[in-house]
């Protein structure tokens, strides 16, 4: 295997167990915020329009009915919701933009006229972030969803074609922001396989890298009740994995990462994200989570031992 197809593989798998999560909050409800679309929907738009076009084009299919249903079954309502529909650009447009960018790109002298374009804009989004932690202020807003693509999308990209837009030595501010939205997505994949995986020392190693990166959510949340402060924000919900998920699988699984003697203010966040009464009724309850981890715990492994070995 070459690098970049071994590279490619590591996105692909990143990519899967970034899904199983979503995956298990749509279990039971129609839409990630309950019956109706909410906040947490929009910013997921891009798998339920986008990404069936981008695997069309790419031949990379990473979204199935077999190992995702509850995510295609909830992309298939989102698309069709006739509020949404007057929202999204029609899919023939989108396969033949993309066909046409990917055409494009293959060629040298094209994508260098594009990688020049893109760097002649990146100053403008970098003098947006001057003074600022992100586009919205001090907290993550919908300019900063709108700008995800920054985040960890242009990182694995960037690995992959070895093609670098964004440093720190061009652009701080932009890479400070990026970073800043993509820790939680950098604890995904330690925080999933030391709740997976049997006893012994791989598991060890992944429990130690979690706990390496859990300081620095800690940190986020000092003098705050949520990530954006005193009400729950788009942090809060992106995070909401070390709520009551990780609750029910560390009772299950026997596996305890977040306790009120190392990280006080992460325990005390995950109780009052579960006591919020504006959040409750987007939320399964303790019973519900148990039943499902339990009833799908063999699932879960498999999956983690399939990673390893990849």
């Amino acid at each position: 295997m070459s690098p970049d197809e071994e590279a490619w593989r590591s996105v692909v798998t990143e990519a899967k167990q970034n899904l199983s999560l979503l995956e298990a909050q749509l279990k039971g409800k129609r839409f990630f915020g309950g019956d109706s679309i909410g906040l947490v929907d929009i910013a997921a738009s891009m798998l339920a329009h986008w990404l069936g076009v981008i695997e069309e084009v790419s031949g990379v299919v990473v979204l199935t009915d077999e190992e995702f249903p509850e995510l295609c079954n909830w992309a298939k309502r989102y698309v069709h919701d006739e509020t949404v529909k007057q929202c999204l650009p029609k899919r023939d447009e989108l396969v033949a933009m993309f066909s046409s960018l990917k055409e494009m790109l293959e060629e040298g002298e094209t994508r260098d006229g594009f990688l020049k374009e893109a760097k002649e804009l990146l100053p403008l989004l970098e003098a947006q972030l001057k003074g600022k932690k992100f586009f919205n202020g001090d907290t993550p807003g919908y300019l900063d969803i709108a700008a995800s693509m920054l985040g960890p999308t242009r990182i694995a990209v960037e690995e992959v074609t070895g093609v670098a837009l964004i440093n720190d030595d061009d652009y701080p501010a932009l890479s400070h922001s990026a970073n800043s939205v993509t820790l939680l997505q950098q604890f995904t994949k330690p925080f999933f396989m030391a709740h997976w995986l049997e006893e012994g020392e791989v598991r060890d190693g992944f429990v130690k890298e979690a706990k390496e990166l859990l300081p620095l959510l800690e940190a986020q949340l000092k003098g705050k009740k949520f990530f954006n402060g005193d009400a729950p924000g788009y942090l809060d919900i992106a995070a909401c994995t070390l709520g009551p998920t990780r609750i029910a699988i560390e009772e299950l699984m026997g596996v305890s990462l977040i306790n009120d003697d190392d990280y006080p203010a992460l325990s005390q966040w995950a109780r009052d994200y579960v006591s919020n009464e504006a959040l409750k009724p987007c939320m399964p309850d303790r019973d519900q989570l148990l039943a499902y981890f339990t009833k799908n715990k063999e699932r879960y492994t498999s999956a983690v031992k399939a990673m390893l070995q990849q």
